[in-house]
């Protein structure tokens, strides 16, 4: 058994015990489930969930980078911006 629809296919006495009906088709289908997006899946025409979560966490690890750049950047530059006001204090004390 690869998945709980081929589980539920099989169990055709549970079927008749829940629903009073034979076959499984007589079940309804739980709530989120699309049958036309799972044949998708599995033709391959659709990104599964798994592959759509590690582009998502590829785009936050390089988000992630990006941000740890421009603080790096900032903390680089941080010593420039204090030489102008650096020099005007020196220049005013004798």
């Amino acid at each position: 058994m690869s998945n709980w629809i081929d589980y539920y296919k099989s169990e055709d006495s549970a079927v008749k015990r829940l629903t009073g009906k034979q076959g499984p088709s007589k079940l309804p289908s739980p709530p989120g489930y699309n049958e036309q997006n799972y044949k998708l899946v599995r033709e391959g025409r659709l990104i599964a969930d798994n592959a759509r979560l590690a582009n998502k966490n590829k785009q936050k690890d390089e988000e992630l980078e990006r941000l740890k750049r421009s603080k790096l950047w900032e903390m680089v530059i941080q010593p420039t911006k204090s030489i102008p006001m650096n020099a005007i204090m020196m220049w005013m004390t004798p």
